[in-house]
């Protein structure tokens, strides 16, 4: 529907694809003008015998009239019937933008109350001038005129779709007014029902500033609220108030003021007025209207309310008609509820739940159930600053029992099912942030579904289980008394004059009005395999039959194990043979080798049998199977044998065409663990050579190498080496410097070098210094010439002038060499006595210098490495040659280049640019 603003204020309400449903009216209603003008003549006549009821129809005509919501139409039109209240039905099944019975739930939180009803709400919606021909009526003001044609202009009480568009008109302002005034928006959206408005604020200027806003509102739209109510006379003293005495109708219809929820201004309580109802004949049409002045959106009547919805499923088996009178039993209970209804209109219900400055805000959802009906009670619990506490009922909900015999268990399941979707939409409903939330049920067993899987339950169970844990939080439901659950008094059913006394229908059980250590202790739920409805488990105990005649698994020597078998298969055939054929001397070799086969039969047929059949059916393996790369045959004795192309060869049978076995079989696993022991120990190729000879081992190079590295023998023989854990590299190490700003220093040597070349040269010791930068671990080498402060000076001069002066050098204190050779004794004497003399000449430069301790080589891991690895290209490339020491320098140099063009990390790291 697409809704409009006119100039003058007004909504002009316009019905969608209307000419599609025009189209269909005219097609499937001709012109009936006859059958419609015998339908008002008919009318007339009623209205004749009823003058009264004429009077004042005439009277609301005549105000149409005059307030130009009805026009007639020129005789130029040609008479026919358009109007189609079932196409109206069509368009009226939208649900309803606003609230219903929130809007009072939204009043009971609030300190000061504001009720109004917008005046001649239809009548203010204009209908768009291209569709009124939809609302054309017949009408004359005497019978001596001439029956006319008129059509409606505004939206008419009484067709189906006045109220959707009347709504949604008014719910059009909300989506204009929304950001603009948000407060205004939500009243319109959350506390209307229908044309009436009920709301409040906590304080008299935000109330008269709430009434203010929602008038100009309003009446930009056309809408003008009349009949203000209050329970503060400051405020209707500010606004324009109808005289009702102090009493508005809540929910009410306009063509039956004895319906609807009421509410008193004046004493701030809500009351139900019932009237007094006498007829000589009760019908089912008579119940039906008389129990309809019941009108509890709230359910706080909801224990005598129970009673009146079982008396009318009693009426309903009855199957009467109408107007049937009710038979004497159910005449005489009905009498008795009738009677008792009108203690009802005793009843006074405070409207405010909440307490004033409260700090605490709970609800509290009591559920229970029998054999006639369910029921479930809203408390909210409030705690002001003060620590006074507060228990009010907010509302209540019945249910009738379902026809179908249903245990108490599952019944009291579904009142919890209805507690649960009642504290929903209570906590949807009403703008506030509850504290928390408590369920109370008398039943363990429904604690112990809610606390279980709904996969473990039956289904009836299963599905409400399931949904209140979508609901709610299972640690919220806990276990109360059922003389302590006021939901008892509704799934039972009570009284009028029993309600007015019962106070713990209207505020809980006096525990609730105290602090939580008097509430009832958590119950310990029943352990799942303990409750009803619970799946049952199908067992099903199986025991699997071995056709094979011996357990192989239990034996762990593969010699016994054909010895068994040779016996066995011997005492089969002296069984068949005649006594004096029967053999009874030591086994063959043939019994032997005839036992291994049999066994290799059976592994084979427990581990490859589909491949067996599929051989002996189609001579060859199906594409899937893991032996088709070995081109597999069947051999006369039933064995899977590897094919291949070695049948023109010298070899013998079973090496040409060897056994194929499974690893994971026993059998295999005994073979390879005898022939590992008969091969003296032999390692993994050499078992699995020997195995090939006659037999085929699928995954065979991995059962070797098990069979070895199992083996004690093996092991012990050769252990694995255990990596110690290496200490955390030395803070020089790790720290970022440029090359050789930290510099470890070490001799190695000594090397024979020649003065010159050709014969008569004579040969003298020279020793190579070698510099590693801690950072990139790169290495400058020089050749020296002798042990001396002077030689190792210069070499130090040599390095500074071509890497620069380090800041940190660090060296061998020369003790590791004790008890080494003489040449080695020489170093480690020289580092030692000129210590201090090179340290000297070293801090005059401005190098600090530093050395390991003592007895600690591990400490000088990085120079002993870069003098390994200088020996190592050394002696591959001079091997014991004698050089002179130009050719042992220019020598060293190049290996001083390979060795600084090593990568920084390892090469199978470096992840390649793509």
């Amino acid at each position: 529907m697409d809704v409009l603003i006119r100039k003058r204020g007004s909504f002009k309400a316009k019905v969608t694809h209307f000419e599609k449903y025009v189209a269909n009216l005219e097609n499937t209603y001709p012109d009936k003008i006859v059958s419609d003008r015998v339908a008002f003549l008919d009318l007339e006549t009623r209205y004749e015998r009823f003058s009264q009821v004429f009077d004042e129809f005439e009277l609301v005509q005549n105000e149409i009239e005059e307030s130009c919501d009805l026009a007639s139409v020129n005789s130029q039109y040609e008479e026919r019937e358009i109007f189609n209240d079932a196409y109206f039905r069509l368009i009226a099944k939208a649900k309803s933008f606003l609230a219903d019975d929130s809007v009072v739930d939204n009043v009971k939180k609030v300190v000061y109350v504001l009720a109004a009803d917008i005046e001649k709400m239809y009548r203010m919606v204009w209908i768009d001038p291209r569709q009124r021909c939809l609302l054309r009526i017949l009408w004359r003001d005497s019978p001596d005129e001439d029956i006319e044609v008129y059509e409606l202009n505004t939206v008419t009480y009484g067709t189906s779709s006045a109220a959707f568009l009347a709504i949604r008109c008014l719910y059009q302002l909300v989506i204009e007014f929304e950001e603009v005034s948000p407060l205004v928006a939500n009243t319109i959206k959350n506390h209307f029902y229908v044309d009436d408005v009920l709301t409040g604020g906590d304080t008299i200027e935000d109330t008269l500033s709430l009434a203010n806003e929602l008038c100009k509102v309003l009446k930009g739209g056309g809408f003008l609220l009349r009949k203000w109510v209050s329970n503060e006379p400051s405020i209707l003293k500010e606004i324009e108030s109808a005289d009702n005495n102090g009493v508005v109708d809540i929910g009410c219809m306009e063509n039956n003021k004895t319906l609807g929820m009421r509410w008193n201004g004046e004493g701030d309580h809500f009351f139900f007025s019932i009237g007094n109802q006498s007829s000589s004949k009760v019908t089912k049409r008579i119940v039906l209207s008389e129990i309809s002045q019941i009108f509890d959106p709230l359910g706080l009547l909801s224990c005598c309310v129970i009673l009146v919805k079982i008396f009318l499923r009693d009426l309903w088996l009855e199957k009467l008609d109408w107007d049937d009178a009710l038979s004497q039993q159910l005449y005489t209970r009905y009498l008795q509820i009738r009677n008792d209804l009108r203690f009802l209109n005793n009843l006074k219900i405070d409207r405010k739940v909440i307490c004033k400055n409260a700090k605490l805000v709970e609800l509290h959802v009591f559920s229970d159930a029998s054999s006639y009906a369910l029921g479930s009670c809203v408390y909210i619990r409030t705690i002001d600053n003060h620590g006074n506490i507060f228990v009010k009922l907010l509302c209540a909900k019945s249910k009738v029992a379902p026809l179908k015999i249903q245990t108490v268990p599952r019944l009291e399941l579904m009142a919890a099912v209805l507690a649960a979707r009642l504290c929903e939409k209570v906590r949807q409903s009403m703008e506030i942030e509850f504290n928390s939330i408590t369920f109370w049920t008398d039943s363990t067993i429904v604690l112990g579904w809610i606390n279980t899987s709904p996969h473990l339950l039956q289904v009836f169970v299963a599905n409400r289980v399931n949904s209140i844990q979508e609901l709610t939080n299972i640690e919220n439901w806990r276990h109360v008394r059922t003389q302590d659950n006021p939901a008892d008094c509704v799934s039972r059913g009570m009284k009028p004059q029993e309600l007015l006394e019962f106070e713990m229908y209207w505020s809980g059980p006096d525990w609730l009005r105290e602090s939580i250590e008097s509430w009832p202790e958590p119950l310990v739920v029943s352990r799942s395999n303990e409750l009803p409805e619970l799946k049952r488990v199908v067992v099903a105990n199986t025991s699997t039959l071995d056709s094979e005649f011996i357990d192989l698994s239990r034996f762990s020597n593969l010699t016994r194990l054909e010895r068994v078998i040779a016996y066995c298969i011997r005492f089969i055939n002296n069984c068949r043979r005649k006594e004096d054929e029967r053999l009874s001397s030591s086994l063959s070799c043939d019994e032997i080798s005839h036992a291994s086969l049999v066994l290799a039969r059976l592994s084979q047929r427990q581990s490859f049998s589909e491949d067996l059949v599929t051989l002996s059916k189609q001579g060859q393996v199906s594409n899937k199977s893991k032996l088709i790369k070995l081109h597999p045959f069947l051999d006369e004795n039933g064995l899977i044998r590897v094919g291949g192309r070695l049948n023109n060869s010298d070899y013998v049978y079973e090496k040409k065409h060897p056994i194929v076995l499974c690893s994971k079989h026993v059998f295999t696993r005994l073979l390879f663990a005898r022939e590992h022991k008969r091969l003296l120990h032999a390692g993994p190729q050499l078992l699995l050579a020997v195995i090939r000879e006659n037999y085929w081992p699928i995954a065979g190079r991995s059962l070797a190498r098990k069979v070895f590295h199992q083996c004690v023998i093996c092991f012990r023989n050769c252990p694995k080496e255990i990596s110690p854990v290496m200490g955390d590299l030395p803070k020089r190490r790790v720290t970022p410097s440029p090359p050789f700003y930290v510099t470890g220093v070490d001799y190695a040597g000594p090397f024979l070098i020649k003065d010159r070349q050709g014969r008569g040269c004579r040969t003298s010791k020279a020793y190579i210094a070698v510099f590693v930068c801690f950072a990139t671990r790169a290495l400058h080498l020089e050749l020296v010439s002798a042990l001396t402060t002077e030689a190792f000076l210069a070499t130090l001069k040599r390095f500074v002038g071509r890497r620069g002066k380090p800041a940190q050098m660090y060296s061998d204190n020369g003790t590791n060499f004790q008890g080494a050779y003489n040449e080695l004794s020489k170093l480690a004497d020289f580092l030692q006595n000129n210590a201090n003399s090179i340290v000297e000449a070293i801090e005059n430069k401005g190098i600090s210098w530093s050395f390991i301790p003592a007895s600690s080589p591990h400490f000088g891991g990085l120079w002993e490495s870069g003098v390994q690895t200088v020996k190592y290209h050394l002696k591959r490339v001079a091997g014991n040659a004698l050089l002179t020491f130009e050719d042992l320098s220019t020598l060293l140099i190049e290996i001083e280049a390979v060795l600084n063009s090593r990568p920084m990390e390892s090469f199978y790291l470096v992840i390649p640019l793509i």
